[in-house]
């Protein structure tokens, strides 16, 4: 992977397909908004369909998951991966292509962090001891992009091991993916399961140490005059909060649910963001963007969406469309529910509507509809609610899961025992990740197979590109 050029495509004009040489990096980071140019163009890679803007979210992610109608899906690169085929030619070329395009961000972000000149791996709390690059118009901005950068690191890497690693409740000492930290000749070695973990804790500490007192979207943090750090465009950055939220996602994933609680609490009592209002919703604002505390713009989600989400005869897509059966509908959804007014009726099935723009609609002008949701608010609440669990305290965990149901119109759920609150769980998880591929990483974390309607034999762990055995002499990840 790292031979590969480290150029990001189909970004902006500025980011082109061009080799890294040392006299475009050094135009490139000559003053703070080369910096920045390279952080969006990060994020607008990670829109991209062979990541965020498709196959990590509401592609593969959630064709795996056994979220969508099976019987009438016919598009090849999802029939066989819904049968765990993950040796098909199709389905093998969507997963090399994750993996591809996700190291290949990392390594652009592995030279913005070298730019910066960030010391690696240091205590969380010293990182005031390195040396950075004196281009930036203020310490504070320089410390808000090096904290967004270490979190697009961890992020990505967390992704990638929850993608193709074991459960670390199953085998914590299995070789799963390389955590690359550098751009560099030789490969990065595999990582088990738990060093990968415990390395993407390390970055999101340290990225929550520079942004703790420096990003204005924490209340009592001054607010920086050049609007690339304004208040109200934070949620499109992985932002302090959202650094909290996936601090508290790496922790409950390595099975410390104190830790998790604790981070998701940080969220929920900062009171930053708010429940989506039956008014957005009346706007078109189906993937509720009050409640995002990280998402991603996508320019052409018209076009990327609607092959998905809007049977059209014309094309006789019906083969292609991810459609949820009427029975799962029904199952999950009740007419209280605010979150069923993101969905309409085709044909006895239903089709996801978040990120669907009908021509002359309301939302139609709304840039509502061109957001991936990463990181919600409501993850805190579930999140929160098992580590209270976890501890036995079943009376916070429905309090806590509670207020977040009744903030989308559901009253008068038992939630009495463990067994009850685990089972509203296993639905809020369908219900509100819906086309966002967080149910896969659900299931697979608590290793519940029995949750996926399938007669065939579920496998939670995607095999490591053929290449990395070619040219890195990987082991097996599983």
């Amino acid at each position: 992977m790292m031979l590969m050029s480290v150029s990001l495509t189909s970004c902006n004009d500025w980011f082109d397909v061009i080799p890294r040489s040392s006299v475009y990096e050094d135009d490139l980071y000559t003053k703070e908004q080369g910096f920045q140019n390279t952080l969006t163009g990060l994020y607008l890679a990670m829109g991209e369909s062979n990541m965020y803007g498709k196959e990590m979210t509401f592609g593969l992610n959630d064709v795996v998951s056994g979220l969508y109608y099976t019987p009438k899906l016919n598009n090849n690169a999802y029939k066989f991966a819904v049968q765990y085929n993950y040796e098909y030619s199709s389905t093998k070329s969507t997963i090399t292509g994750i993996w591809d395009a996700a190291y290949n961000v990392i390594a652009n972000d592995n030279v913005l962090l070298k730019e910066i000149g960030l010391k690696q791996d240091v205590d969380a709390e010293n990182t005031a001891n390195y040396q950075l690059s004196d281009k930036f118009a203020s310490a504070r901005t320089r410390d808000i992009i090096a904290g967004e950068a270490l979190a697009v690191r961890a992020l990505i890497h967390l992704d990638l091991l929850r993608l193709f690693g074991v459960n670390p409740q199953v085998d914590a000492n299995k070789p799963s993916i390389p955590y690359v930290t550098a751009l560099q000749k030789e490969y990065t070695s595999q990582s088990t399961t738990s060093e990968v973990i415990q390395k993407v804790i390390t970055d999101l500490l340290q990225a929550e140490s520079l942004l703790r007192d420096t990003d204005p979207i924490v209340e009592g943090n001054p607010s920086i005059s050049d609007d690339y750090y304004k208040k109200s465009s934070r949620a499109t950055h992985l932002n302090y909060y959202a650094v909290c939220g996936l601090l508290a996602r790496a922790y409950q994933y390595a099975g410390d649910n104190e830790n998790a609680g604790k981070w998701a609490k940080a969220v929920i009592n900062s009171k930053t963001f708010t429940w989506n209002t039956t008014n957005q919703l009346a706007k078109g604002d189906y993937v509720a963007t009050s409640e995002l505390m990280f998402n991603l713009y996508v320019a052409d989600m018209k076009d990327r969406m609607t092959p998905y989400f809007k049977y059209s005869s014309s094309d006789n897509n019906e083969g292609q469309l991810l459609m949820m059966s009427s029975q799962r509908y029904n199952d999950l959804f009740s007419s209280s529910d605010k979150r069923s007014k993101g969905f309409m009726s085709y044909q006895g099935n239903y089709l996801c509507q978040k990120y669907v723009v009908t021509e002359g609609d309301v939302a139609d002008s709304l840039t509502v509809q061109h957001r991936i949701p990463m990181i919600r608010l409501s993850e805190m609440y579930y999140i929160l609610t098992e580590s209270y669990l976890a501890q036995g305290n079943t009376e916070d965990a429905a309090n806590t899961l509670n207020t977040e149901l009744k903030a989308y119109g559901l009253k008068n759920i038992d939630l009495s025992t463990s067994e009850a609150i685990r089972k509203c769980l296993d639905l809020e998880y369908q219900r509100e990740f819906v086309a966002e591929g967080q149910w896969f990483y659900y299931i697979k974390r608590r290793n519940a197979a029995n949750l996926i309607e399938t007669q065939f034999v579920v496998d939670f762990v995607f095999p490591l590109p053929d290449n990395e055995y070619t040219y890195a002499n990987r082991q097996k990840n599983k």
